[in-house]
């Protein structure tokens, strides 16, 4: 498998990568940056990554040679060395350039006048060399943050006095911030199918609140989010006396229906295949129904859920609808779970806070995978039948939902109900969670804190599924998900789920920017306390400790995993995930 692979790999590069229409390209003398900098500079074209077994050549399209020069003497200036100089040699099939970058233009003043506060912003100093690039970017940093903050009647006006005599530069920046701006009124067009309340609920430019580019945008990704919309534009660009009038033009999907078949590895549950079919905006409103299904040799699943934004407001404070029914069939360590049930919840959001009021039921049937006479341990077999209401708040602090650089999350949930066979029994759930996300210039330390607790009136009245597990990548990593049951020592556990739960996790994030952009390391360790007393959160701890490989996407982050128990080096695993950094 993994030859053929290679093969393939190995004609792709080949029958896109050969280029009879180019030149090698050489870099020599006082160059000041490295050769794959200058290339991209010039648009020549360096080895892509499945070019591994290529030497590290550098090589341009014929067409654009004569742009060379030019090309070059931007990204020098842009760089802060306006007296460069350049002499290119051209061959047969090869060019040669001599780089002599000569002396730069520094900083000899810094002069702001400024009643708004941009210390954290202003990374120039005098003698620093000058760089235009970050003298465009400052500029566009300070309006950002002077609209994040409500100040939307600014002036800004930045300048650079070049003297190339005395390769020196004046910056001068004169700033005036202004009055705070308030949102006011929005109008709404293009709804075809559905009523405004279905915009409304995603919108946080709430007439009266304080103007902030962050609420434009966030009002516009929870738009998207719907898949209702072809097109969404916000406008809030009009404003009268420091009031901001938000325009808002949406276009409505014509097809509404959505359906994919598909192939994947789960570290847990391996090999699978899986499906979804939706139709969007069923019945008109923006409402939703979808069709899951999963099947692999552990796990067995399908799913049918319906969804209505806006269901209910009280006071412009909207709910949305869901309601889920679903069958699955997951084989756990020592054990089967074979459940059936339905959930229904109302979830109201609003910028950091979010609430969902629930109620579930479901049956559940547990059995030993295998015959209870050859097992060491066997877990509480059984049907049992279950009815809780529940509720979940979270408040989230964090600067990103995807890739957060600083913040903090709190969230816990709850469930109260009773398990309802021959005799019944109430019981109680809690989770709690805590993040912390700090980041000081490449470094980005998270520690992740979750506490949980059961408490049940008579013991073995609820299904061993609904105790605590462990291990997986939001767990202890060097387990596989859910295989860490009640804890024996510092490296063994048993099958049974726990009632008490305390996992610690820190993680120190290093990106990479300077080598490869988007791609950062990672050290973590991950520390379980799983005992079988409720609200017990001493005794014998499993840690590991591991390191990992992170790579961010437009949405969301790859995270690969390598750990190990620190105690047994012979316990590790790996784990993979796309989603949240921290």
């Amino acid at each position: 498998m993994i030859r053929y692979f290679i093969y393939i790999l190995l004609l792709f590069s080949f029958v896109y990568g050969v280029d009879t229409n180019t030149s090698l390209v050489t870099f020599n003398g006082d160059k000041g940056f490295a050769d794959d900098k200058l290339a991209q500079a010039i648009d020549a074209k360096t080895k892509s990554f499945w070019e591994f077994y290529k030497d590290d050549n550098i090589t341009i399209n014929n067409d654009i040679i004569n742009s060379i020069d030019e090309s070059l003497k931007i990204f020098y200036n842009y760089n802060g060395y306006y007296s460069s100089k350049f002499d290119i040699t051209k061959s047969a099939k090869k060019i040669d350039i001599k780089i002599e970058k000569n002396r730069p233009v520094l900083i000899r003043d810094i002069n702001i006048s400024s009643d708004f506060n941009i210390t954290e912003i202003m990374i120039f100093k005098v003698g620093d060399k000058f760089n235009s690039k970050k003298f465009i970017k400052i500029k566009k940093q300070i309006i950002d943050k002077l609209l994040k903050n409500g100040y939307c009647s600014y002036e800004v006006d930045t300048k650079a006095y070049v003297d190339l005599e005395k390769f020196s530069v004046e910056l001068v920046y004169r700033i005036e911030k202004k009055g705070i701006c308030k949102f006011n009124d929005i109008n709404i067009t293009g709804l075809e199918t559905m009523g405004k309340r279905v915009i409304l609920s995603r919108i946080r430019t709430n007439k009266g609140s304080i103007f902030s580019s962050t609420l434009v945008q966030e009002s516009s990704d929870n738009l998207y989010k719907l898949n209702l919309f072809k097109e969404i534009i916000i406008d809030a660009t009009k404003k009268s006396n420091n009031n901001v009038i938000v325009e808002i033009n949406v276009t409505e999907n014509k097809k509404n229906y959505y359906g994919e078949v598909g192939l994947g590895y789960d570290t847990y549950i391996g090999k699978r295949i899986h499906g979804t079919l939706s139709k969007n905006n069923f019945l008109g409103g923006g409402r939703d129904i979808n069709f899951n299904f999963a099947y692999s040799l552990q796990e067995q699943l399908i799913k049918l859920s319906f969804f209505q934004p806006a269901f209910t407001n009280i006071k412009d404070n909207y709910a949305d609808l869901f309601l889920n029914w679903g069958y699955s069939n997951l084989e756990y360590n020592g054990f089967r779970e074979k459940k059936t049930g339905f959930n229904t919840y109302l979830e109201h959001e609003n910028h950091r806070l979010k609430i969902r009021l629930g109620l579930s039921i479901e049956d559940i049937l547990i059995t030993n995978v295998v015959p209870k006479n050859s097992l060491t341990q066997a877990i509480n077999s059984g049907r049992f039948n279950l009815l809780y209401p529940y509720v979940n708040i979270i408040y989230d602090h964090r600067d990103s939902k995807i890739n957060p650089q600083f913040g903090y999350y709190l969230s816990y949930y709850a469930e109260f109900g009773g398990s309802f066979q021959d005799t019944p029994t109430p019981f109680f759930k809690m989770i709690a969670e805590a993040r912390g996300i700090y980041t000081l210039s490449n470094l980005t330390i998270a520690t992740v804190v979750r506490v949980g607790a059961i408490d049940e009136i008579l013991e073995s009245g609820i299904p061993e599924s609904k105790y605590f597990f462990g291990g997986g990548v939001n767990s202890n990593r060097a387990y596989k998900y859910k295989s860490l049951g009640v804890i024996k020592s510092p490296t063994q556990s048993s099958i049974f789920g726990a009632s008490s739960m305390l996992n610690l996790s820190i993680e120190a994030n290093y990106a990479l920017d300077n080598i490869y952009e988007n791609l950062a390391l990672a050290v973590f360790t991950d520390n379980s306390v799983l005992n079988e007393k409720s609200y017990d959160f001493e005794g014998d701890i499993i840690s590991s400790i591991g390191l990992g490989i992170r790579y961010k996407l437009n949405f969301g982050v790859i995270k690969v995993d390598f750990a190990f128990n620190r105690k047994d080096f012979r316990q590790n695993g790996f784990s993979f995930g796309i989603g949240q950094a921290f």
